[in-house]
């Protein structure tokens, strides 16, 4: 149905952030440092091992070990009585060519985090959690380390910054102890979702009761409604299990990112309950993973729930999951198991475990969970033990190939009945693009470039740079592709249920080729057969934006990639405002069939959403002779009427064809205030039927009326 430009008064607010540059972090790591924990069978820190004591391996191939730090020397021992050489980390590559590795006996004091995660914890765990925490910084905090405080819900919250003083970390221990946890994504709110489910499976499945299988229910009414409404809340469990499961991966690799530049150990120790394992934010925790291990910080989780005790009789380490190839994995390192998994294929494995995700994330980063414990002030205790009783291996990477693989980490020792805990390896990332984007979307565009992976068909895209509403600009990017390209699997468990995931990347580069901002995001379709059919017939539209800091021509990409292994790749799209000389200047002209009414959301670098009207850009500048065509965009700089404090813009457009230009009216126009107060939002309407078949470009002139200066701006568009 055709939806026409709706007029409506946009009161915007008054209330604008300015403009602010928004550099991109580049992080260079000539060298890989492993912090590397070795327990005898009892589970007692070893001390007294060398360099030599040890190996460590990069995806199969050993490594010469640059540096050597052992565990901090006992107070007795006289500090003169050790070699100390050098930084623990070498400034330089050179330092490689050592023929011994340096020692350093010297650490920092350990930095504690206490992490609660709000929404994975019922209320009588939650106190668990708190008490447990609350002892321990009472009894137990050594003298000179610091601790800080976290609690998690929909985000991140910070209780206690960095401190050694007991009574304020206490204090607010206790007061988030007494939180009762509210809002759509908690624990209990999941909890009776799935009791709500139960309830109707048994409703249609009666035998059930009496511990007889389900039998195949009639398709009469009586049972389809209980039926739809048991898929509309398993839905809404899937959904809200993915949006938790962002928000702590999202939390955590914020953590990590931040701890950079920290001396020392740092540790995070998570309570939480956990949660399903959501495939759609996986690439979220291999981000927490990759900035865990860059940043030398060791996730460790403790399952807050209690129940028998998680430490193994026989040597007193804790329990990693009760898993059989969790263990070959913490042992080993990711594919060295019999069954060749890394650790990302093994959490796909446990979809029913809630601490897969968590447990994977502790693993790898040389921490580890604590399940089924009631002695949480113990599992804390051994954290902060991990903290002076660990070796750390330095060493410069033979491979300096970039290509975005993880790569993994093998560490052994001479002695044998040794147990080593260590980070499992590290994703191979380019320099500058680690804060930029996930190892998965790393790793896809690195294999794109090199030439290893072939994309299969091309995407359309169009793009354009326009302002956004926290002041500064974004670029909005829609991407068209057919619906028969994306390979569907039937659901294993859901009758006449299909489904396909697709991930989307946009990348946009500056004039000197480099990364300037990305989009990633992953969609999860699920259709039944007919639904399927119709969707496979059509195009599929994708669309999505990215912040920038600064008006500049850019080079936008799309990539998309299917669960069935395609992927495609579209041709570069260059978009840029229109050129100025006098810091006067007009973005992009976005051109749209289809203008609505829509609430905008709380992301102020949506770059279409206009307070109370959402702009939709189409993949392809095609419309049809019965649309209404409208095009939008911003005048930039403006000067200010030195009585009205505003500004004032005429604006005349001409349309040219294969006959000529001339000079078209719109049906409708209107400008309002931009995103700053120098600047005006145009929209007008123009009624295709009027315009032949064939294809045009509109250009936009404008004036600033105070300082007379002339802007103008172009785009092209086909009337079928």
């Amino acid at each position: 149905m055709r939806r026409g430009l709706v007029w409506i008064l946009m009161a915007l607010s008054e209330s604008r952030l300015p403009a602010q540059s928004n550099p991109v972090i580049k992080v260079e790591v000539p060298t890989v440092s492993v912090d590397v924990i070795v327990t005898d069978k009892k589970g007692h820190h070893v001390p007294g091992l060398s360099a030599q004591d040890f190996k460590i391996f990069e995806a199969g191939v050993r490594q010469p070990i640059a540096a050597f730090i052992p565990p901090a020397i006992p107070p007795a021992m006289p500090p003169s009585s050790a070699p100390i050489a050098g930084p623990a980390v070498p400034d330089s590559p050179g330092q490689a060519d050592a023929k011994q590795p340096a020692a350093h006996p010297v650490r920092s004091p350990q930095f504690l985090t206490l992490v609660i995660d709000l929404g994975d914890l019922q209320w009588g765990n939650l106190k668990n959690a708190c008490h447990a925490a609350e002892q321990y910084v009472a009894k137990t905090l050594a003298e000179g380390n610091q601790v800080s405080l976290y609690w998690v819900d929909t985000g991140l919250h910070l209780a206690v910054p960095f401190s050694s003083d007991k009574a304020r970390l206490m204090r607010a221990l206790e007061k988030l102890g007494a939180t009762v946890p509210t809002g759509r994504a908690t624990v209990s709110e999941r909890l009776r979702t799935e009791r709500q489910i139960d309830d109707l499976f048994t409703q249609i499945h009666p035998e059930t009761f009496i511990g007889i299988p389900p039998q195949s229910a009639s398709h009469d009414l009586v049972v389809k409604g209980p039926e739809a409404e048991m898929d509309i809340l398993r839905s809404w469990l899937t959904i809200s299990q993915t949006f938790q499961a962002r928000a702590v991966f999202v939390a955590l690799r914020a953590i990590a990112i931040a701890y950079r530049d920290l001396p020392g150990r740092k540790s995070v120790v998570v309570f939480s309950e956990g949660f399903l394992h959501a495939p759609v934010a996986e690439p979220e925790m291999q981000g927490v993973i990759d900035a865990a291990n860059r940043a030398g910080v060791a996730f460790y989780v403790v399952d807050a729930s209690g129940g028998n005790s998680g430490m193994n009789a026989e040597d007193k380490l804790p329990d990693i999951g009760g898993h059989r190839k969790s263990e070959a994995i913490f042992v080993d390192g990711p594919g060295a198991n019999e069954l060749g998994l890394d650790q990302f294929d093994w959490a796909m494995t446990l979809p029913s475990d809630v601490h897969s995700d968590l447990g994977v994330i502790a693993n790898s980063t040389g921490g580890f969970l604590v399940s089924d414990s009631n002695d949480l002030v113990k599992a804390i205790e051994r954290v902060e033990q991990d903290g002076s009783e660990f070796y750390t291996l330095v060493y410069h990477p033979s491979n300096r190939n970039y290509n975005g693989t993880f790569r993994p980490i093998k560490v052994t020792v001479s002695s044998s009945g040794y147990r080593l805990r260590y980070r499992q390896g590290y994703f191979a990332i380019p320099p500058g693009r680690d804060v930029m984007m996930t190892p998965a979307a790393a790793q896809l565009l690195s294999a794109l470039e090199t030439g290893s992976r072939k994309p299969s068909f091309a995407p359309q895209v169009n793009a354009a740079l326009v302002s956004s509403r926290d002041g500064r600009f974004a670029v909005p990017v829609a991407v068209s592709m057919p619906g028969n390209l994306v390979h569907f699997e039937k659901d294993k468990e859901e009758k006449d249920q299909y489904v396909a995931g697709v991930t989307l990347l946009l990348i946009a580069r500056d004039a000197h080729g480099q990364l300037v901002t990305i989009f990633e995001r992953y969609a999860d379709l699920r259709f039944s057969g007919k639904q399927r059919e119709r969707f496979e017939a059509q195009t599929f539209n994708a669309q999505g934006h990215m912040p920038v800091s600064v008006v500049e021509p850019l080079t936008v990409q799309a990539i998309v990639e299917f669960t069935g292994g395609a992927v495609g790749r579209s041709a570069p799209v260059t978009v840029e405002a229109a050129a100025s000389s006098s810091g006067h200047q007009l973005t992009s002209l976005v051109l749209s069939n289809r203008v609505e009414p829509a609430e905008c959301s709380a992301d102020l670098t949506d770059p279409l959403c206009l307070k109370n009207l959402r702009v939709y850009m189409p993949a392809h500048a095609q419309f049809a002779a019965s649309d209404k065509l409208t095009v939008y965009f911003s005048a930039l700089g403006l000067m200010m009427d030195t009585e009205t404090k505003k500004p004032a813009l005429r604006v005349t457009f001409h349309l040219k064809n294969g006959k000529g230009m001339s000079v078209i009216a719109p049906e409708r126009k209107m400008a309002v205030p931009g995103n700053t107060k120098d600047s005006l939002m145009v929209l007008a309407e123009f009624d295709l039927k009027k315009f032949a078949p064939g294809d045009y470009t509109i250009t936009a002139d404008a004036e600033d009326t105070i300082g007379h200066t002339p802007m103008k701006g172009q785009a092209a568009f086909a009337v079928e």
